[in-house]
């Protein structure tokens, strides 16, 4: 336990001497743990978690029409 407090020490000395380094460091680790969360959170809200209301939001219907053919063409734009 002692050689981990001896590394603590020597680690905030380091950081102490030059407080430039330390402090992009610091701003640069904020920034991408921000970042990173800011993320997840839109990606939870829009992609994972269900509408409300929706019953069963895994299936989709697509919307067609029928040409002077016979044939189906979708106009829904989920193709």
């Amino acid at each position: 336990m002692s050689e981990f407090i001896h590394h603590l020490r020597v680690g905030a000395r380091l950081l102490a001497r030059s407080p430039g380094t330390t402090l992009g460091a610091f701003l640069s680790l904020a920034l991408g743990v921000g970042a990173c969360t800011t993320v997840f959170t839109w990606i939870n809200g829009i992609l994972l978690q269900p509408f409300p209301g929706v019953v069963r939001s895994g299936h989709y219907q697509v919307l067609a029409t029928r040409t002077p053919a016979g044939a189906l063409e979708p106009s829904s734009g989920l193709t």
